[in-house]
């Protein structure tokens, strides 16, 4: 009998510990997937942003559009961002509209310099639209 109870409390003691192992491994991956979100930010205080000039669009519209590239590059190393012109976005509207975004009454293009780990430092065209003033939503991205 007393054989037998040491069984049960061995058995009882191994559950129980298997579960505290269980829990413990749990929290150590959310814990170990957490920073590994955190690790794919780059600091963005250093980019470089020219607005430029522009007759079509205020420093609030090229500010709110740089303000979208920023959130949605933060993975990468961005340099710089400057806007273009107004006649070359004025362009990649014309292009939007050809390949069937016509629910955005206008687009924003700026140039993107950025880089890459093995490819170096690249450059390209990033294309933001919205509608009636509305906020702005990338449609054609560097990446």
């Amino acid at each position: 009998m007393v054989k037998l109870a040491n069984t049960l409390d061995f058995a009882i003691d191994s559950s129980v510990k298997g579960k505290v192992m269980k829990k413990v491994l749990s929290l150590l991956l959310v814990l170990l997937f957490c920073c590994s979100l955190f690790g794919c930010t780059n600091d963005t205080s250093n980019i470089e942003v020219d607005y430029g000039s522009s007759q079509q669009y205020t420093a609030e519209d090229l500010e709110s559009a740089v303000d979208v590239i920023i959130s949605e590059s933060r993975r990468y190393d961005v340099k710089r961002i400057a806007y273009i012109s107004d006649s070359e976005s004025n362009e990649n509207y014309e292009i939007c509209l050809e390949k069937g975004y016509v629910t955005y009454s206008e687009a924003i293009t700026f140039n993107c310099e950025f880089y890459i780990e093995g490819e170096g430092l690249l450059n390209n065209h990033w294309t933001l639209a919205r509608k009636d003033k509305g906020k702005w939503v990338s449609l054609f991205k560097p990446f």
